[in-house]
């Protein structure tokens, strides 16, 4: 009698080329949407959750693959990393807001909404490599 083993779920960067499928169906479908409804922020927002929703469906099979030392560089790199980033991102915001720190798109508040926003996040992400590398780092 052989042993059945449960299918492998599809490797990592296989899983983030799903992802990224993903996210560019969802694009296309929100700028079809777009062209055929107007450009309602309901649109944009619903394509945005969708794609969220779909990438975050498609890559826990590869979370669910990976062993306890990358979840656990994963969750901290965020906590800690992330968080330097928020607190990076908080502590500029008084120069932003005094107009020292230029984040404006030609008088367009949307756009400066946007870049805000950005920086922000790409703050965290920036803050979340730096540590999980140092988690690495410290245990080679």
């Amino acid at each position: 009698m052989t042993e059945e083993h449960p299918p492998r779920p599809p490797s990592v960067p296989r899983m983030l080329l799903y992802c990224v499928m993903a996210g560019l169906v969802a694009g296309v479908a929100v700028g079809v949407a777009r062209s055929l409804f107007g450009a309602s922020p309901w649109i944009t927002a619903g394509g945005l959750a969708v794609a969220m929703a779909a990438g975050t469906f498609l890559f826990v099979p590869a979370w669910n693959r990976v062993d306890e030392a990358v979840r656990t560089a994963h969750q901290w790199a965020w906590f800690w990393g992330g968080s330097a980033g928020m607190m990076v991102a908080v502590v500029l915001m008084p120069f932003v807001l005094s107009g020292q720190v230029d984040l404006s798109s030609g008088g367009d508040p949307g756009q400066t909404a946007v870049n805000a926003v950005f920086a922000f996040v790409l703050l965290q992400l920036v803050g979340y490599g730096v540590a999980w590398a140092l988690w690495w780092l410290r245990r080679r």
